[in-house]
């Protein structure tokens, strides 16, 4: 899912920084819709918060907060575009390392 409301931000900042001419807006979300890939939108997703360009963790709550005592979860709800990752040749899927077999690799290191 791709958190549009935060995505054409992006896609703007960066040809502006780039100076590279963008798309505006609706013309942006006509070709994501139009690309075969696309599966629809969802109006109601949550995404975790960004701030300063990393995760916003979330917050312990003070013990004396009452009944609604311990995270407060850092989340904002906004609609997604859906897409098929395998139509566009994304993999969301992590190798496992093999540890091992890098550890005996270092072994044989001069250093």
């Amino acid at each position: 899912m791709i958190n549009q409301t935060r995505i054409i931000p992006l896609y703007q900042e960066h040809g502006y920084r780039t100076k590279v001419k963008t798309l505006p807006s609706k013309s942006l979300i006509h070709y994501l819709k139009a690309n075969k890939a696309y599966l629809g939108s969802k109006s109601s997703v949550s995404f975790k918060v960004l701030e300063n360009g990393k995760v916003k963790a979330d917050d312990d709550t003070p013990q004396n907060f009452g009944a609604s005592a311990g995270k407060t979860v850092n989340r904002r709800i906004t609609s997604a575009f859906c897409f098929d990752y395998e139509e566009l040749g994304i993999s969301l899927v992590l190798e496992k390392i093999n540890l091992e077999q890098e550890n005996e690799s270092n072994d044989e290191l001069p250093f």
